[in-house]
């Protein structure tokens, strides 16, 4: 039997390619993108879609590493979801949202070491920005706004605010999926997943962030219940920063590029 396929104009207000093709052959001027345009979407969504993904997808399992218990504690939770499956019974969509320590874990990776540290914005008028806390500036004194005007370029910084002690309390910069979990305040409101930003936020937000996440609970619980994983003593993982990622790699081998190297054991 031939199962008909979904009218091809529905799936052009699905798809993002699709929509991307609609608008270079738009009819109207205001509609229509160029090529450049949808060259340079497309980039974005190769560049962000996978680089950033695993980075810091590599970056959770090593985090999970260096913290057995917390290793054990997400193995548990996955565990026991799937005890409620049949056989071989995939996970489902929905169901990756039921299990609150895994959706901790990867908030904190991603608030802890987000993939791409800065952002630029470009000011399209003169305007005076409100701050959200007051800034010292070189002269001593301390002022709750900033000035800005059209022409100029702002450097927006996702580790400095995923990090900021008055949002994230005086371990900003430790490792704590707890922090999701226990009820503290996070004195922030904005970002699209877990108040952390670095998905952006507003109108400008990354349009692929929820199939992101998705991508790193299905890989984080299926990795989790497979692999007991560990570190190797010679592999220490650090940061390198490059003009905007920030990127995993080994130690005394950051000439050989984004790497990170675990022990897995099986788990019976």
């Amino acid at each position: 039997m031939q199962v008909p396929l979904s009218d091809p104009k529905e799936r052009e207000q699905k798809d993002v390619s699709g929509l991307l093709a609609s608008s270079f052959h738009a009819s109207y001027l205001e509609d229509k993108l160029q090529m450049d345009e949808v060259l340079a979407q497309m980039s974005t969504f190769l560049l962000a879609g996978q680089e950033t993904t695993a980075s810091s997808e590599a970056v959770l399992m090593y985090l999970l590493a260096t913290h057995p218990a917390d290793q054990e504690r997400l193995r548990a939770e996955v565990q026991a979801m799937y005890a409620g499956k049949a056989v071989n019974e995939p996970l489902e969509p929905a169901d990756y949202d039921k299990l609150p320590f895994l959706n901790a874990v990867i908030k904190e990776t991603l608030r802890l070491y987000t993939s791409v540290h800065t952002v630029t914005r470009h000011v399209d008028v003169d305007e005076v920005i409100p701050l959200a806390y007051p800034v010292t500036l070189e002269d001593g004194s301390k002022t709750t706004t900033l000035p800005v005007q059209r022409g100029e370029r702002l450097l927006l910084s996702f580790r400095m605010y995923n990090r900021l002690r008055a949002v994230w309390g005086d371990d900003a910069a430790e490792w704590n999926p707890n922090r999701f979990l226990d009820g503290r305040p996070i004195h922030s409101n904005i970002g699209l997943f877990g108040n952390v930003m670095n998905f952006s936020s507003g109108v400008r937000g990354c349009l692929g962030w929820k199939f992101a996440v998705v991508e790193m609970q299905v890989v984080t619980a299926l990795l989790v219940k497979t692999f007991e994983m560990s570190t190797l003593p010679s592999a220490k993982v650090k940061m390198l920063p490059n003009q905007f990622l920030l990127m995993p790699v080994l130690e005394g081998k950051e000439d050989e590029g984004p790497q990170v190297f675990l022990q897995l054991r099986a788990i019976d």
